[in-house]
């Protein structure tokens, strides 16, 4: 059926972002319009074909100026938005056109319910009642809910024609109220598309948001979380500093400060494009080392690194540690210079329950750090309860 729809209508799909429930819409909203243009077209010529009619000539004029609209809503959902994309760029439009329309049609009935009324000398007020309501309807109630009450619309048109006899429902009853499902139905489809693009801005804005956030705490040079992260991990320990341990999302047990070795002078000697591909070459072995459980590893300061431990396992971390210095006493750095790359790492395994603590852990760690270079470099100080 909706192929069907969609070769009548020529809707064009055009984005893979735009959901079939919205796709659908914009089928039903141009199928509306057209059933309403060609509604208001019999109601003219029936109109024109009755003898003795009252204000006839306002009753023409009433159709003419609907079927002006509907001609306008025609040109606007065919020709000015030809695909999916302008439909949904200028939704809010379509749907204060809607609203416009059905203000409109509504009043439009108003009045020629009154010269019905000078005509034929009874007024459905039932039917007016409720058309006015399911009408209204239509702009505030999901689509379950709204045809629930179309439904119940008919069950309730169904009883009057029985209670109030046939001579009631002449032919322009039963083409008035063709004419108001047909605008009911239009206006909550047109109005979907409204609440499906503000659905899909709202997701677009969050996944931006998203990505904007990653990119914050990400340097971008090594691909390694910076400093910004460090801070964000304090906000969380200070948030949860309170909490019972078990219900702690931060779970810090250690702490490693390292450093590479003679990277001034990497840097002074061959240049700082080969420094950045010192340190990005050295940041691949951190990532690797980070993949495994645990850890996570931090860029803190041009070429000083962090590493933070959810376990407290000392003997295990240093043993970690260890195999992590000569992987990166192994590195072959691309560019022909001749530069050994090595680390000084101060390690402290300590408990860290709050930010205050993280502070201090991660000073101690930057001593037993320089502790390392005091020795000579390249290696691993352990200061652990110092």
């Amino acid at each position: 059926m909706f192929d069907f729809f969609k070769k009548i209508f020529k809707v064009h799909r055009t984005d893979d972002y735009l959901t079939e429930a919205v796709s659908l819409n914009a089928v039903y909203t141009r199928a509306v319009v057209v059933m309403v243009e060609v509604f208001e077209i019999v109601m003219l010529f029936y109109t024109v074909s009755l003898d003795n009619l009252k204000y006839q000539s306002l009753y023409i004029f009433l159709y003419l100026v609907n079927m002006l609209v509907s001609l306008y809503g025609i040109y606007y959902l065919f020709f000015k938005n030809k695909t999916l994309r302008e439909v949904h760029e200028n939704s809010r439009k379509v749907y204060v056109y809607s609203s416009f329309y059905a203000i409109l049609l509504l009043a439009s009935a108003a009045v020629i319910t009154s010269l019905d009324m000078a005509n034929y000398h009874e007024l459905n007020f039932l039917i007016t009642y409720f058309t006015i309501v399911v009408v209204s309807m239509a702009l505030y109630l999901n689509t379950a809910v709204y045809l629930s009450a179309m439904a119940a619309y008919v069950v309730v048109l169904a009883v009057s024609a029985v209670v109030l006899e046939e001579k009631i429902f002449n032919f322009q009853d039963y083409l008035g109220l063709i004419g108001c499902f047909v605008i009911s139905i239009g206006l909550h489809f047109s109005r979907s598309i409204v609440d499906v693009q503000q659905f899909l801005n709202r997701r677009e804005l969050e996944r931006e948001k998203n990505e904007y956030s990653e990119k914050a705490i990400v340097d971008p040079l090594t691909g390694l979380k910076n400093r910004w992260f460090l801070d964000t991990i304090k906000s969380s320990l200070e948030k949860e500093e309170k909490l019972p341990e078990a219900k702690r999302n931060i779970k810090i047990g250690a702490v490693v400060m390292m450093d590479i070795d003679d990277y001034k002078k990497a840097n002074d000697i061959y240049g700082h494009l080969y420094g950045d591909v010192v340190l990005e070459e050295f940041s691949k072995v951190l990532i690797a080392y980070e993949l495994k459980l645990g850890k996570v590893c931090i860029r803190y300061g041009g070429d000083e690194f962090l590493i933070l431990y959810r376990s407290d396992n000392r003997e295990k971390i240093m043993e970690e540690l260890e195999e992590l210095r000569k992987d990166i006493n192994g590195m072959n750095i691309p560019g022909g210079a001749d530069f050994q790359v090595s680390v000084s790492v101060g390690f402290n395994c300590q408990k860290v329950s709050s930010a205050t603590q993280l502070d201090e852990a991660i000073n101690t760690a930057d001593k037993a750090m320089y502790q390392s270079k005091i020795m000579g470099k390249n290696h691993i100080v352990d200061f652990t309860g110092k």
